[in-house]
């Protein structure tokens, strides 16, 4: 099986009152895109791994949404 690039997006920290934080409707949207240009060139994955550090997490009320914003490390 051999890898192929297919899409790359920026993913960084943003400052937001003093605080980093992660734009996680931002990352979320660049995953779809990589998705739609897989579907462009006829490279339908099998599987989609994300990589992420160890440190960082998403907060979430009792019914289960996003407490935003998500703090970075």
């Amino acid at each position: 099986m051999k890898s192929t690039e297919i899409y790359r997006f920026e993913n960084a920290m943003e400052e937001n009152n003093g605080t980093l934080t992660w734009n996680v409707d931002k990352l979320f949207e660049n995953i779809i895109n990589g998705l739609i240009k897989c579907r462009e060139c006829g490279k339908i994955p099998q599987t989609v791994a994300i990589d992420t550090w160890g440190v960082d997490y998403v907060l979430l009320d009792e019914n289960g949404s996003e407490i935003l914003p998500c703090v970075a490390y």
